[in-house]
């Protein structure tokens, strides 16, 4: 067994611990506080979990005091947690401090609040006995006493209560021995139950019929311009793509098209129209059949217009609305190479996100329908994960090729399981889609 380190040794002042999620096979989390120095003083505080009906209940020092851990010597503090998942705050006032989380194997556990007040021996007074009951009651009005000699009602009503009653007077009283009774506060008494392993799911996608990316440009129109400063020969062929782009990727390029400036035109003038979701677009010009690189633009400086005349240069004043023009021939990458042979322009900040701190894992449960076999239907579908730090930003997860009915068990729905790590967000994306008629559908349990 072996523990992480949340906190490390940090003097006075409130801190907060990155979220830590248990993915081996504990099923609990056992939180150490440990100081150095004397005097030390600090607290520590639950500030999210999977379950947050339970988690601290509170924190002790060796006097039983609850309010905080105040320590004369580097004595180890023990806050137990029954937690896959955990996030804490440690307030300092005096001393050096650090919390470190260790993975353990405990029953899950609820818990139920009754009348009473009880807390570990080792921290004094009055050991619960005969002479110093503590009365618990079962789910049918009946009263037994922790310590009592005789349990008259050991049988019970066959619920955890009456068994642990049962338990007691088997063992003559000698279980209660090590519970004491202080001021009035609240008893827990804990019952084990199945582990759920599933949420009820959420039906994430529905119906998708195209691959989440930006669309390539559409139809470009190219008209010969006289610009300031333009280089452009007269009468020669240029050829001319374009490529969208947002903080993904770049899409491919348009199908390369050419055109020749007329008379004493120096320029070309590219009109064309938004791709929604852009966040602009690559230019390629040049006289080669697959045009190189020219310059990146964004969707603003596309709808105001301007003019390019250096490679890699920011428009200058003039042009038209909804175009741009360019007086300089590239020398950048051409059109058919890396980056713009394929779309990774993915649109992940369009879809709504799942909530997964807490969980370990996401069943992924897709479903391919298709109007007819006439072509092999295909799906690829690929997670994304939101940034708990900046966010904003969205991070690629692994692409998932959906194998379908090209061989026994690869049938048109299916289940794949991926890990999550607590993410605040997941989205899965359709990475591309085919077949007639096909439409996706997506649902996602969490676990």
């Amino acid at each position: 067994m072996s523990g992480k380190l949340l906190i490390e040794r940090v003097g006075a002042g409130t801190w907060v611990s990155q979220d830590y999620v248990e993915r081996g096979e504990h099923n609990a989390l056992l939180v150490e506080l440990m100081p150095e120095g004397d005097p030390s003083d600090a607290s520590l505080q639950m500030l999210d979990s999977d379950d947050t009906a339970s988690g601290f209940k509170h924190t002790v020092d060796m006097a039983g005091t609850q309010s905080g851990l105040t320590s004369a010597t580097a004595n180890k503090y023990l806050v137990a947690s029954v937690h896959r998942y955990i996030k804490v705050q440690l307030t300092v006032t005096a001393g050096t401090w650090s919390v470190r989380v260790t993975p353990i194997n405990a029953t899950n556990q609820i818990t139920t609040t009754i009348a009473g007040s009880v807390n570990l021996s080792q921290y004094g007074n009055t050991p619960v006995g005969s002479a110093n009951p503590i009365d618990t009651q079962a789910g049918d009005g009946k009263i037994a006493s922790i310590g009592a000699l005789a349990d008259v009602e050991a049988t019970g009503n066959g619920s955890v209560i009456a068994l642990l009653k049962r338990l007691r007077t088997l063992l003559s009283g000698v279980l209660a021995v090590a519970i004491d009774q202080t001021t009035p506060g609240t008893t827990n008494l804990t019952e084990s139950r199945p582990y759920a392993r599933r949420n009820a799911g959420v039906l994430h996608r529905n119906a998708i019929t195209a691959a989440d990316k930006l669309a390539t440009p559409g139809v470009i129109t190219a008209s010969g311009q006289t610009d300031t400063g333009g280089t452009l020969a007269s009468a020669t062929t240029y050829y001319y793509a374009i490529a969208a782009y947002n903080r993904w990727g770049t899409t491919v390029t348009t199908t390369p098209a050419s055109a020749a400036p007329g008379g004493t035109n120096n320029a070309l003038r590219l009109a064309f129209a938004q791709v929604a979701g852009a966040d602009g677009y690559d230019i390629f010009l040049s006289v080669d059949a697959n045009p190189k690189w020219v310059a990146r633009i964004t969707e603003a400086q596309r709808a105001a217009g301007g003019v390019i005349i250096a490679v890699g240069g920011s428009p200058q004043a003039g042009g038209a609305a909804g175009s741009m023009d360019i007086g300089v021939a590239g020398t950048g990458v051409a059109n058919n190479v890396n980056p713009f042979t394929m779309n990774n322009a993915y649109t992940p900040a369009n879809v709504t996100a799942i909530n997964c701190a807490g969980r370990s894992r996401a069943h992924v449960l897709v479903k391919l329908a298709v109007t007819d076999l006439r072509s092999l239907p295909t799906l690829s579908i690929v997670p994304f994960f939101a940034n708990q730090l900046s966010g904003t930003d969205w991070h690629q997860g692994t692409l998932k090729t959906v194998q379908l009915l090209t061989a026994a068990g690869e049938c048109l729905e299916q289940d794949f399981e991926i890990d999550v790590d607590g993410s605040t967000g997941l989205v899965i994306l359709v990475e591309t889609i085919n077949g007639q008629g096909a439409a996706c559908s997506i649902w996602v349990e969490i676990a």
